[in-house]
């Protein structure tokens, strides 16, 4: 495979990824990975939930399955674990698949230490180490500030009947600085951020199915993506500690590649 057009394309789907608000899922863009309120809790190797992803007022929906499919230990003990953020268009049959070596949090910076992309059955790429460290650069100040503005208020217990099941839940409120509402109930059942289902204006979650023999959904060894300007940059040997990679310059070579 290695074709130009689909270096393109991942060059393209990381910055939509980097650029998009995760507040606002609107057209779903592959591999997107919408904000998730609650707790995120370690789960076992295996464990997996499935969520069907609606966008009111638009014709659209996503099917997102989270997974831990393995685990491995950095040169100094610490374990990482391997977490798979897949989605599935029902409509078009596309799936994109972002395997990601974690050490906690996806949703929260530093946390992630290699990544691996996959579209339908195009080869997998591993990102290099300059793309790395863009996803781990620190948070815009205005968002982490605006984020702790949030209102949170238990409204009781409550049990759902779900796709997944009956299951008892907590159900939440949050309301944003901007005074937007989002509904939230959670169980102690799901992996993860205990998610069971929430509901806003953009975008709608429930649960289809949970469990605990989940396994990766990429088989073969990925490939290391190139792209111009970023070939000299190779993936330090994994370490807990934050890695230091030497800033990018802006270079007119991706530029110029992308127009050809």
């Amino acid at each position: 495979m290695g074709s130009k057009k689909f270096l393109v394309w991942l060059f393209l789907f990381f910055f939509m990824v980097l650029t998009a608000d995760a507040q606002m899922p609107g057209i779903p863009i592959p591999g997107r990975m919408p904000e998730i309120f609650g707790e995120y809790k370690m789960p076992d190797v295996g464990s997996y939930a499935e969520y069907k992803l609606t966008y009111p007022g638009e014709k659209a929906e996503n099917i997102v399955k989270m997974s831990i499919v393995g685990k491995e230990k950095t040169i100094k003990g610490e374990e990482l674990f391997w977490y798979e953020y897949q989605t599935e268009n029902p409509k078009t049959g596309d799936v994109d698949i972002v395997k990601m070596l974690i050490s906690g949090n996806p949703q929260k910076e530093g946390n992630i230490k290699r990544m691996v992309l996959k579209h339908n059955k195009d080869k997998a790429m591993e990102l290099p180490a300059g793309m790395m460290q863009m996803i781990n650069a620190p948070m815009d100040k205005e968002k982490k500030e605006s984020s702790k503005k949030e209102e949170i208020e238990n409204l009781g217990k409550e049990t759902l009947d779900t796709p997944a099941g009956k299951l008892e839940c907590t159900h939440l409120q949050y309301i944003s600085e901007k005074k937007e509402i989002s509904e939230i109930w959670q169980s102690v059942e799901i992996p993860f951020f205990g998610l069971v289902k929430s509901a806003s204006k953009e975008m709608n979650m429930e649960i289809q199915k949970f469990g605990k023999d989940a396994t990766s959904a990429i088989a073969e060894e990925p490939e290391e993506l190139k792209i111009p300007g970023m070939e000299e940059l190779k993936l330090p040997e994994i370490d807990s500690e934050k890695i230091e990679v030497p800033k990018i310059k802006q270079s007119t070579k991706i530029k110029k590649y992308l127009n050809n």
